[in-house]
């Protein structure tokens, strides 16, 4: 177990420039291989955690790996997996390194790797935006995901979680749906309950932040994602919406 926590830091070194640490690498019949209390480093900050995740566990068919040349992963689970998220003021994203390392055609492996199903449980994104004057911070929790080949080319997946405000319940956000890899196309059912606008911010400039102002009762939608094309259709109730507009305000 020593050597293969070595290994796989020195790995992750050369791959991402990043510092990985693994507390505990086990075997279960029932789990597979189980790695447990996982680090990942932030790239210009060692002593600062970018991902932590208390548990990762994942079975591998091995005679496909010997005899085809494939690996083939039935399934993986992760447990209260912990990421920090950050927008610099350049408007790059403190994983935006990691992105642009895995995008390119020469990082794609020789060997075939497919994945039946994926779950997480316990989830939790702080999000901070350097970008805004005020450096903006949210924090996602409870986060849950399940995600599953339910058809060749196609993955049925469902996702919730809320975010922390100054009092409870919390603004609740649950996504389940299909992605289609032919196609590229994305369809989803979206439920929204008690989502304040503020949120707005962080896909806006600075100096349009406060543009919407309303709070979502609750939200049924219907969501369709295909190359550029983006489609939300479905039923809002809203309490008090104010819209902001250069040439004046609207209020309805």
């Amino acid at each position: 177990p020593l050597k293969a926590r070595e290994i796989v830091s020195a790995r992750s070194k050369e791959l991402i420039n990043r510092d990985l640490s693994v507390g505990q690498i086990d075997y279960s019949l029932i789990k597979g291989f189980v790695l447990k209390n996982v680090k990942l480093s932030e790239k210009d900050a060692p002593e600062k955690e970018f991902i932590s995740i208390k548990e990762v566990s994942f079975q591998v068919l091995l005679p496909a790996l010997f005899k085809n040349r494939k690996i083939i992963i039935p399934s993986i689970s992760i447990k209260d997996p912990h990421i920090s998220i950050t927008r610099h003021a350049d408007k790059r994203f403190n994983f935006s390194d990691i992105i642009e390392k895995f995008s390119g055609p020469s990082s794609r492996s020789s060997v075939p790797v497919l994945l039946g199903s994926f779950s997480l449980t316990g989830g939790q994104i702080n999000f901070t935006d350097q970008k805004a004057e005020d450096a903006y911070k949210k924090e996602l929790l409870n986060i849950d995901l399940k995600a599953a080949l339910s058809l060749p080319g196609m993955i049925d997946f469902a996702v919730s979680g809320q975010v922390r405000e100054n009092t409870e319940p919390f603004p609740t956000l649950a996504v389940q749906g299909k992605y289609y890899f032919t196609d590229r196309k994305l369809t989803a059912a979206v439920n929204i309950s008690g989502m304040p606008s503020l949120y707005s911010r962080v896909f806006l400039p600075a100096d349009q932040a406060d543009k919407f102002e309303f709070l979502v009762n609750s939200a049924t939608l219907a969501l369709t994602i295909q190359g550029d094309q983006f489609l939300l259709s479905g039923k809002m109730d809203l309490t008090g919406p104010e819209f902001h507009f250069p040439r004046g305000t609207v209020f309805a």
